[in-house]
């Protein structure tokens, strides 16, 4: 394993969720993010945190609008909802699969299905960040997709991300507690 991605790992872990004996971790990402994911996964198992990982495939959510009956359509995965309102941590790492430019319009009625099914989650989501009982992380992972979008190549998005999230540096979360005290000025 890259040593970048295990010191996002254990910042992920450490800093942004100060995890905890007891925790239990919601994190949901693509298959893109695995090598992170596990890091992340392994920081979290030796603060003693439960972790439940949702991983999304390429094309998933594509296949499910043009193909998902309407009950598969209106329905999350199965216990996310539950995961949503239990968990003590939730971890989204963003790892974004290539744009799909060429897949036919879908039926408005289908996508607005998924976006019921979607705002039951969202609902509970910011309902817990607004009275505290959520801890969150979000965050990148360098895909070609984000590169692009960026205006750069893959090693240069990953080489921007490792310099901006201090990636580079021996401790990451002391550089990140260094400017949490300058910004509280």
């Amino acid at each position: 394993m890259e040593n970048w991605i295990d010191r996002y790992g254990a910042l992920l872990a450490d800093y942004s969720l100060y995890l905890k004996e007891g925790d239990l971790v919601y994190v949901r990402s693509t298959t893109l993010a695995e090598p992170l994911v596990r890091s992340f996964y392994r920081h979290a198992l030796q603060r003693g945190a439960r972790v439940e990982v949702e991983l999304a495939f390429d094309g998933e959510e594509e296949d499910l609008i043009r193909l998902g009956s309407e009950s598969a359509l209106g329905a999350l995965r199965y216990g996310s909802i539950d995961l949503m309102n239990e968990c003590t941590a939730y971890l989204l790492i963003r790892a974004p699969f290539e744009a799909k430019n060429d897949l036919p319009a879908a039926d408005p009625s289908r996508i607005s299905l998924r976006q019921k099914a979607h705002a039951a989650f969202s609902e509970i989501y910011f309902r817990r960040l607004g009275d505290g009982s959520l801890k969150r992380s979000l965050c990148q992972y360098p895909t070609l997709e984000s590169a692009e979008r960026a205006g750069m190549s893959l090693k240069e998005y990953a080489g921007f991300i490792c310099h901006a999230c201090f990636l580079d540096r021996e401790d990451p979360a002391s550089h990140w507690k260094a400017l949490s005290a300058r910004q509280q000025v």
